[in-house]
């Protein structure tokens, strides 16, 4: 079961063009996999019927108003793509309250912080903060002029999970041979303890599953506050960056 859930997230991966993600990791202990999209935080639905097309071995269900315990009840996976409204303190004591049960996962995509991208970020990285993830969303975006797809923002990056086999991450990158575009993205960062900020190119934690990677071309732009947390747009130039990160 742990396989087949390790496939839904890659599935996922693969067929959603969001900007940054993070992920929170456990095998379900049962053959059903509930799968919940939440719509109710602003969340495009724009991907999801072909999503659904493709993956049709779970059980969907959308969240059209709060969050709640009873929502999330017989929720297996939840997904939160990009939200442009931040979540209820009631909201996110469901959400920890669930996770904390085990055999679950949260899967967060946030943006760069071009137009309204500080928003996602900010709703983001306050619910993973909430939850006790060590993993945030990098206040800033990621370019490349080089590995793009027609513009510096439509970054291409490449498969390449850290080898974990009893997480089974190697299918992450089957059959996968081409780059994945990222459109107006972002990096993922961690924080420590204290919230001390950590590039996890440079530096990991135990249960850090480092996913995807831009290339060594890219770049940090910095374009609205509130500043990066960690990275410079006048140091972190020419270099790769992890651009989706899953936390177990």
């Amino acid at each position: 079961m742990t396989r087949y859930l390790t496939l839904l997230l890659t599935a996922l991966l693969l067929l959603s063009v969001v900007s940054a993600y993070s992920i929170i990791y456990s095998a379900p202990a049962s053959e059903k996999v509930v799968v919940a999209v939440d719509l109710a935080h602003g969340e495009s639905d724009k991907y999801f019927d072909y999503i659904m097309g493709n993956i049709t071995w779970v059980e969907w269900k959308t969240i059209e108003t709060a969050i709640t315990p009873e929502v999330l009840a017989d929720v297996d996976v939840l997904i939160i793509g990009q939200p442009t409204s931040g979540f209820s303190p009631d909201e996110m004591e469901a959400i920890r309250k669930w996770l904390s049960t085990g055999n679950k996962a949260i899967w967060i995509a946030s943006d760069s912080d071009y137009g309204g991208g500080p928003t996602s970020q900010e709703a983001c990285n306050d619910l993973l903060e909430y939850i006790g993830a060590k993993l945030r969303i990098e206040q800033a975006a990621v370019y490349d002029d080089i590995h793009n797809a027609q513009a510096y923002y439509r970054v291409l990056t490449r498969v390449m999970p850290d080898d974990i086999p009893e997480l089974f991450t190697n299918i992450i990158s089957e059959g996968v041979s081409k780059p994945i575009l990222m459109h107006g993205p972002t990096a993922v960062i961690w924080v420590d303890e204290t919230g001390t900020p950590h590039d996890p190119v440079k530096e990991t934690f135990p249960g850090l599953i480092r996913i995807i990677w831009s290339y060594d071309t890219a770049y940090i732009g910095d374009n609205s506050p509130p500043s990066p947390m960690l990275y410079s747009p006048l140091l972190d130039v020419n270099r790769s960056f992890v651009m989706v990160a899953g936390e177990y």
